[in-house]
């Protein structure tokens, strides 16, 4: 009887330890995940002004609101830009000169990106903790194969 129950916590052992190394690898691979985009790098404005008498720039989104822009290069690079909210029209009227794609964005909502990453890893290891409390109860509850029940309940009257 004992070898059967010990190797029934072995197994139970062998589950939770399997759940715990799946939710730590996970954890540790999404993290990783968002890096992959480039970001973009902060420039001056008086930079920015002569990269596009240049010609150096392809497209630029305004956020007027905020006072700045992103804006892509032609070589594939991306920056961002502040600058005086009161340059905005000359700045716009420069950008359409040398012919660059010009958009107007509005500023990002605080956590408008759908779920943060912590609360899906959150999610992942309550899923695995509840595997493993039901992988548990399945081994305590299995009879041991030695023992018998009763075939009718003790009465209280004898």
């Amino acid at each position: 009887m004992i070898p059967s129950i010990r190797s029934d916590y072995r197994r139970l052992r062998g589950v939770a330890l399997g759940a715990a190394a799946a939710a730590f690898a996970f954890a540790a691979v999404l993290p990783g995940v968002g890096s992959a985009a480039p970001r973009a790098k902060h420039e001056s404005y008086s930079k920015f002004v002569s990269q596009v008498s240049r010609g150096e720039v392809r497209t630029a989104v305004l956020t007027p609101k905020k006072g700045s822009l992103r804006a892509r290069l032609k070589r594939g690079g991306r920056v961002t830009v502040k600058y005086p909210i009161k340059d905005d029209r000359s700045l716009v009227k420069q950008l359409h000169a040398n012919h660059v794609h010009v958009a107007f964005g509005s500023p990002a909502k605080h956590h408008s990106h759908g779920l943060r990453k912590r609360y899906i890893v959150l999610i992942v290891v309550g899923i695995a903790a509840l595997a493993v409390f039901a992988a548990w109860r399945i081994v305590r509850r299995r009879p041991d194969p030695g023992s018998e029940l009763p075939a009718s309940p003790p009465s209280a009257n004898p």
